[in-house]
């Protein structure tokens, strides 16, 4: 018994290292995203966004909310920006890639 509860402790430990790692990770490129965005002459306006869009469902509208790294203007031009901080993350072979592109 106490072997399985020390083992369950080590792979908490584990996960939440590698949370915070993944975490840090992301928060970096965001932060370089967001200087490499304002260098390209975009105003950042939104930094994450949340925005409201409509979908159709089995033939049915229905209002949703998605999330969104950044919200951006240029020239009266507005576009909405996801930072991906992993090679495979800008795979569109990678299911969760296909998935955010779809939103």
């Amino acid at each position: 018994l106490l072997g399985g509860v020390l083992s369950f402790r080590a792979l908490a430990g584990w996960r939440s290292r590698r949370a915070r790692r993944r975490a840090n990770q992301g928060f970096e490129a965001e932060s370089r995203a967001a200087t490499y965005l304002e260098r390209q002459g975009f105003a950042i306006l939104e930094n994450p966004c949340n925005l409201p869009v409509e979908i159709w469902v089995n033939g049915e509208q229905r209002s949703a909310m998605v999330r969104a790294d950044f919200l951006v203007d240029k020239r009266g031009e507005k576009f909405v920006v996801e930072v991906k901080s992993t090679a495979r993350a800008g795979n569109p072979m990678f299911p969760d890639t296909r998935r955010q592109l779809r939103e």
